[in-house]
């Protein structure tokens, strides 16, 4: 295959999805040299044989779903892509037994830990513009149980302000953006009900608050430390954990991207529709919500003490 042709069907993947993959192709490409493989029309068992090494250095089922998703997307077998083979499927059925991956956990945190601990943060033109960017993108991320990326996607050129509310257009392509499908716009609204948790009120006081610093600055949310540089994914993945930590979530079990799961969650717990949460969360399959981020809310071992105070009534 024409090397400019294999390079532009490469620009079919998200940046993210490329820097993964290319690691293992590369892998792939070096074995097929070494061992004297066609790298685009192997025999099964020369990839069985791949797979084989990659698991005994070490890595985890996960990653090696990566590596087969990876050599799925130029490898065709016996008329079925690579990972779909049955022998291939067969493999990781072994690896499942032999290093099963287990979940880091089965349960998230209760978003009302956290609401009751940002309420305790404000007023919002009074305490530190750090810790203003922290609240707001915490409360953001919550409300609105999008993914971290879309909060670093938000800017001042796609964006909406009304008295009671403020909205967001996606202007670039998400992880979940195809052709005809993309991410619906991001939409706040006022919470006259206790103003410390108002995102709009404090969205429009961290565009008061930011104007001296933004500069050029396209991003809605900017560096508070960096005059006229817009905020990185991992700054705002860091002001995430920074707020979850103060309230008391323990970031060695959960991570930032854990406020879609907290907050999705806990909308199932309400009247809201499920076809309501799945668009808001951009699922096109209610299987991937279920398996992926449905889960159960901590409730610290309510079921022991709910035994221990029966017995107590004795």
């Amino acid at each position: 295959m024409n090397p400019q042709v294999v390079d532009f069907l490469m620009d079919s993947w998200r940046s993210g999805t490329r820097k993964q993959y290319d690691s293992y192709i590369n892998k792939w490409v070096d074995f097929c040299g070494e061992h004297n493989v066609n790298i685009f029309d192997p025999h099964i068992g020369e990839v069985l044989e791949y797979l084989l090494l990659c698991y005994e250095r070490g890595l985890a089922y996960s990653t090696l779903n990566t590596v087969r998703s990876a050599l799925s997307t130029f490898l065709v077998i016996d008329g079925v892509p690579i990972g779909q083979h049955r022998m291939v499927t067969r493999f990781m059925k072994s690896v499942q037994n032999k290093r099963p991956y287990i979940p880091k956990t089965l349960v998230v945190w209760d978003i009302n830990l956290v609401l009751d601990f940002l309420t305790t943060i404000g007023p919002a033109h009074k305490i530190p513009l750090s810790m203003l960017t922290k609240k707001l993108v915490v409360l953001m991320a919550i409300l609105s149980g999008v993914r971290g990326q879309h909060l670093y996607l938000m800017d001042v050129f796609n964006m909406t302000i009304t008295n009671n509310s403020i909205s967001f257009r996606i202007g670039a392509l998400t992880k979940t953006s195809k052709a005809g499908k993309h991410v619906p716009e991001i939409r706040f609204e006022s919470f006259p009900a206790d103003k410390r948790l108002d995102v709009v009120h404090y969205a429009k006081v961290y565009l008061k608050r930011t104007l001296t610093i933004r500069w050029t600055a396209k991003a809605f949310f900017v560096c508070y430390g960096r005059v006229g540089k817009s905020a990185t994914s991992s700054s705002i993945r860091r002001w995430i954990k920074q707020i979850l930590q103060l309230a008391g979530i323990d970031m060695n079990i959960f991570t930032p991207h854990s406020t879609r799961a907290a907050a999705t969650s806990a909308a199932t717990q309400t009247r809201l529709p499920l076809s309501t949460i799945l668009r808001t969360g951009c699922w096109t399959q209610e299987s991937t919500f279920q398996k992926h981020y449905k889960k159960e809310v901590t409730k610290s071992c309510a079921f022991q003490n709910a035994l221990m105070k029966r017995y107590q009534k004795k």
